[in-house]
Order: structure tokens, then C-alpha cells, then sequence
């Protein structure tokens, strides 16, 4: 289904999904789904196929568009940055919409983004963490940028899902080799350590490694951080040899462009399983 909104002087579309057998006396989890660069809410349905989840689940889940198709992340760098568009006050509407329309567990209810949307995702954590109970950031690191927005945040439940060999949101950090500079971008190891910090979790995680699938070419690395404050867990899902792309997923972009997409784990099922676990 279609909707819109006004926010901010600009009307805002997007694409939800509300679960098979909905029932307005019901509470039900909402999940924001934010596309990366050049994306819409209909590609990033697409690729993640979080719909069927929902139905399964029992959650509602919506897909925004940016302007331009892109978000204004904090750096100076998007269509939507450039034209200072306040995302933030975009996605603080949205879930005031979805709250008057439709039955919210209020304390239930996520963020997950990739790439430009990932970035995105990161500074909603550090705006609106009064609404957001939980966050997931895809193939994207901390614009550094974002830091001063972050300083009095008090944390957030967080999961980071990470290619090592991404060509366009490097895991190393610094410019992309597909597209140049896009801002200055912390390193996902400095990423982790920053939440770590902010979430007061021991800097010496639990490590395991999934390698199902002999033939993919990827493993994925997972670091379980422990001693977070109460309800603030931190996860880390390094994918070994994964380019920017959503692991599981449907592939929208040549491997030539955005490198290997991994079969390992479904980041949609993983996601959805953090932020459900209580």
C-alpha cells in the first residue's frame, strides 16, 4: 500500500505492509526500512522482502522514500543534504502518522537502513532514541559528522551488518573507490568501538563464525558484545569477502559494482530475530 504525509513543508511518500489478519485491537511492532543512495521504499521492499517476515511475525513494516531518493544522513554530501531536508523530523512524523492510523506498541518500534539509509539509521538512533526502541545499520559506517548528535545520546539497542570488501562504504573507512569521497566515514571497526562505548558494553566480544555455504565464497564473522547496558545489546555481523549489498537478498546492481552478495545468513530474518528478542 501507498501513503503520504506532510513533514516539514514537503509532502513524503512511502510503501508499508501491515501483516496478514491485522487487527486494530492488536499492538503490533512497526519497522522502518530506509534505502540506500538512489533507492526508493518499492526497491528496498525489493531487496530485504521483509513483507513476508511481517506476515509470519506479525509486525507492520514501512518503506519511506527519500528526496531525490536519498537521505539527509549529516553529511553534505546527497541530494537531500544539499537541499537541507530534515529527515529526521521526516521519520519523527512518520511513526506519529503510523501511531494515529494503526494499533503501535510503542515501545516497539525499529529503524534499519542500508548504505545512505544505514547512515541515516545511525543519526535517527541519535535523534529520536525516546522513539526508536532499536536499530540496524547495513552496509554503512558513522558519519563522523553525526558524532556531535550522538555525544548526549544515552545508546541504543544496535546490530551493524558489514561486507569487509565493500567497494562503496569501505570496511577500512575513507573514500570509496566506486564513487569517490562522500564524507568523512569512521571505520566500521571505529563505528563499533564508538556504540560500544556509548551502549557501556566490554570492549572484548564473544566471537563465532557461520560458513554454511561452501560454495558462496563469504563467511560472516559475528561479535556478541557483552556488559551493555540493560536492554542496549550491541551485535556485529562482519561479512567475509561481502560487497555492499544486503546479504540474502535480492540483487538489484552488478557484483562488479557493489562486489559479492552473501548467502550465508538472510540479514532480513537476522535483523528482524535481534530486534524481536527481548
Amino acid at each position: 500500500m501507498q501513503g503520504s504525509i506532510n513533514s516539514a513543508g514537503l509532502q513524503r511518500t512511502f510503501v508499508f505492509h501491515t501483516p496478514q489478519g491485522y487487527k486494530p485491537n492488536k499492538l503490533y511492532p512497526l519497522l522502518i526500512a530506509l534505502h540506500g543512495n538512489l533507492g526508493t521504499g518499492i526497491n528496498m521492499a525489493k531487496t530485504t522482502n521483509f513483507d513476508a517476515i511481517a506476515d509470519c511475525e506479525g509486525f507492520i513494516v514501512v518503506y519511506p522514500d527519500g528526496i531525490d531518493r536519498s537521505w539527509n544522513d549529516g553529511r553534505r554530501v546527497t541530494k537531500a543534504a544539499k537541499q537541507s531536508v530534515d529527515d529526521v523530523q521526516f521519520i519523527s512524523d512518520l511513526i506519529d502518522h503510523f501511531q494515529r492510523n494503526f494499533s503501535i506498541d510503542a515501545c516497539r518500534i525499529y529503524s534499519v537502513g542500508m548504505s545512505n539509509g544505514a547512515k541515516m539509521t545511525y543519526r535517527v538512533a541519535c535523534e529520536l532514541p525516546n522513539k526508536i526502541s532499536a536499530a540496524a545499520a547495513v552496509a554503512g559506517s558513522l558519519p563522523a559528522v553525526v558524532l556531535n548528535e550522538c555525544a548526549s545520546s544515552q545508546g541504543l539497542k544496535l546490530l551493524i551488518m558489514h561486507g569487509t570488501d565493500d567497494p562503496i562504504a569501505p570496511f577500512k573507512g575513507g573514500s570509496s573507490a566506486i564513487v569517490g569521497s562522500r564524507g568523512v566515514n569512521l571505520s566500521i571497526p571505529k563505528t563499533v568501538g564508538f556504540w560500544a562505548q556509548k551502549n557501556n558494553c566490554q570492549m572484548l566480544p564473544r566471537m563465532s563464525l557461520i560458513g554454511r555455504n561452501p560454495n558462496d565464497g563469504t563467511s560472516v564473522s559475528v561479535a556478541n558484545y557483552f556488559g551493555c547496558k540493560p536492554g542496549k545489546e550491541l551485535i556485529v555481523y562482519s561479512i567475509n569477502g561481502g560487497g555492499h549489498t544486503w546479504p540474502g537478498g535480492d540483487v538489484l546492481l552488478p557484483a562488479k559494482l557493489v562486489g559479492v552478495t552473501s548467502n550465508e545468513i538472510s540479514a532480513s530474518e537476522v535483523i528482524w530475530n535481534f530486534f524481536s528478542s527481548r
